[in-house]
């Protein structure tokens, strides 16, 4: 009867123990899952934030290259605009010059030919003179 109740108490004293080791290794279990949980949850945030982070720098660099296209545009239709005046420019530099050059071949022509009827007035007249012998008198 003594070894019954002795056995009995040993009996007791292991399932107490075997479940205060359960009991533990269920805690154990339970934080190593919450763990887990709250792991796969801030993994799962900073993902998220580096989609958003990802998606926002595409948007940016998007952003960019259009502003980047529409200056190159702008500065192709100046530089067209810039050759187009200093072309007009040009050619209205050349035609000036080009009016210029003929007054002046036309004054110079018209220089020649007075020089000539001056000299032909002066020969006339000289002939005049000798022809009528008035030569000394004037």
């Amino acid at each position: 009867e003594e070894q019954k109740k002795k056995a009995s108490a040993v009996e007791e004293r292991m399932q107490d123990a075997a479940q205060r080791g359960g009991d533990a290794i269920q805690s154990k279990v339970n934080t190593a899952k919450a763990k887990t949980r709250t792991a796969m949850s801030e993994a799962e945030e900073q993902a998220k934030v580096a989609k958003d982070n990802l998606e926002q720098a595409k948007q940016q660099a998007a952003s960019a290259k259009e502003a980047a296209e529409q200056k190159a545009a702008q500065a192709r239709v100046q530089a067209a605009e810039e050759a187009k005046r200093l072309s007009a420019a040009a050619k209205e530099t050349i035609e000036s010059a080009q009016k210029q050059t003929v007054g002046g071949v036309k004054a110079a022509r018209e220089k020649v030919e007075q020089a000539r009827e001056s000299t032909r007035a002066t020969i006339t007249a000289g002939l005049e003179r000798l022809v009528n012998g008035s030569g000394s008198e004037q």
